[in-house]
């Protein structure tokens, strides 16, 4: 399964989701999950508890949604799904409603009553533009926090159960050599942590568990074990990519084909309007304009 690779650094990084999950998925990780939760969520937290399933080849390969996600639960219950992702999937928003449905159905049990349902929190850390998706793509914010409000009175929330961030580690990028806004200094030094690990800075480290973070990081480096699914992982991520890019390459070579028959075609009904005002007959516009005799009747 090993390819042989002359630079791990390419695919040894918290962007692979399977060396995300090994971080801050991995039982005995807590405190470091914990303090990038905090730095996500802009509040302190006692306790969280991993699920803490092994991640196996064949999972790295799978399509199943949430594979590789992280699930957490808080100190007061409320379940918490993390997750990055480096391809733009369609229906990104429609995909992490679908995640927070599924994690705040589960906080309910066959019989109980609906006050017994928690709160749910999604998190989605994308490495990718917003550029396709209409409602994100004029964001600057690299970190918003979605919840349902009122259309025109957005200070009233008609519930708090409902929660979704989303980070982007594209719009961030540009505040890594900057001096840091206090009230965001250690989620930008855990965004850098996990887009480029190599740039991490003195101030950076001042964070004990990025700290943590990043000798974890390099310990996993030294496994050959932890380098062939990292490596595995990060070639099943390109092949998506290249899948996905298809995807938009040929769709836009087939709005390009489209665009140019459309013109044609205006072009053709300009010249045979023009020809039928001056009473040429129908066989000879249909030879000159290629239109069928049905189009050209249309016209008058």
């Amino acid at each position: 399964m090993f390819i042989k690779n002359k630079n791990i650094d390419e695919f040894m990084v918290p962007t692979n989701d399977y060396i995300f999950k090994r971080i801050f998925g991995y039982v005995g990780n807590e405190k470091i999950t914990k303090s990038l939760l905090e730095a996500i969520l802009k509040t302190n937290i006692n306790s969280i508890s991993l699920e803490g399933n092994t991640i196996l080849e064949k999972d790295l390969a799978s399509d199943k949604l949430g594979i590789l996600d992280i699930k957490v639960i808080l100190e007061n219950k409320i379940p918490c799904d993390i997750e990055i992702q480096v391809i733009p999937f369609d229906n990104i928003p429609k995909r992490l409603l679908f995640y927070w449905s599924k994690l705040y159905s589960k906080t309910i049990n066959s019989g109980d009553s609906y006050n017994a349902l928690q709160k749910s929190i999604v998190i989605l850390i994308a490495d990718f533009d917003f550029k396709k998706f209409e409602n994100l793509k004029n964001i600057s914010k690299f970190h918003t926090k979605w919840q349902i409000r009122e259309e025109t009175l957005s200070q009233y929330i008609l519930t708090d159960v409902l929660e979704i961030h989303i980070i982007s580690l594209k719009l961030v990028e540009k505040l890594f050599k900057k001096d840091y806004n206090k009230d965001s200094k250690d989620l930008i030094s855990w965004l850098k942590f996990i887009k480029e690990p190599s740039l991490l800075e003195e101030r950076d480290m001042e964070n004990v568990d990025v700290k943590e973070a990043k000798k974890q990081l390099d310990e996993i480096k030294k496994s050959k074990y932890e380098q062939e699914l990292a490596e595995y992982r990060m070639k099943e991520i390109r092949d998506k990519k290249a899948i996905e890019n298809y995807g938009f390459n040929t769709g836009k070579e087939e709005g390009i084909r489209q665009g140019i028959d459309k013109g044609k075609k205006e072009k053709q009904i300009e010249i045979a309007k023009k020809m039928l005002k001056k009473g040429m007959p129908i066989n000879e516009i249909i030879e000159l304009t290629e239109l069928t005799e049905e189009e050209i009747i249309n016209l008058k």
